[in-house]
């Protein structure tokens, strides 16, 4: 009799578990969002600053791949009453390329996180010298990627200080990087 009992008991208990575990499972499958920019826009989108009337040919988002683009990554809906989130992420993959270093070795991933529908440009100061990678609209998963390369960027030797900007509905906040671009010889 005590067998039964602690084999019913075991059996009741890996009923239990299980059930437990579809309901987990259902509930993540439920609850969980799809990816909708997870493809890298990949360009030589860095750019000399320009006013904000000046149009840009570079500018490049989750959803300016082509015509039939929409379909496959829709728009992000924009809430006109979002806070801004200050940006974050990785601004700069390698904070000391050099020029004599390999194709590899000069490209630059640069990743820009804050409110979905906010746009977001990454920007690069040296002296009186500003250039930009171009701005793109934060997708559904809250993050915008640009791939670039320092040699095709127009950014010279030097340091050059870092920082990301996020617009949203007449909001703007800015971070900057807390370790320069070096580009070496």
């Amino acid at each position: 009799m005590f067998r039964i009992s602690k084999l019913n008991s075991r059996k009741s208990i890996a009923v239990c578990l299980m059930a437990a575990l579809v309901i987990i499972t259902v509930y993540l499958f439920l609850v969980r969002k799809p990816h909708t920019n997870s493809v890298i826009p990949s360009s030589s989108s860095l750019q000399t600053a320009v006013s904000p009337t000046q149009p840009t040919s570079n500018v490049s988002s989750d959803t300016a791949m082509g015509s039939d683009s929409n379909a496959k990554f829709p728009a992000p809906t924009q809430d006109t009453n979002a806070t801004l989130l200050p940006p974050s992420g990785t601004f700069v993959s390698n904070h000391r390329p050099s020029l004599s270093g390999s194709a590899q070795q000069l490209e630059e991933q640069s990743v820009c996180s804050s409110t979905t529908g906010a746009s977001c440009l990454i920007r690069f100061s040296q002296g009186s010298v500003t250039k930009a990678l171009s701005s793109q609209v934060i997708g559904a998963t809250g993050t915008a990627y640009w791939n670039w390369n320092i040699k095709d960027s127009g950014l010279t030797e030097g340091t050059w200080s870092v920082e990301a900007v996020a617009t949203h509905d007449g909001q703007e906040k800015t971070t900057n990087d807390s370790i320069d671009l070096v580009i070496l010889r």
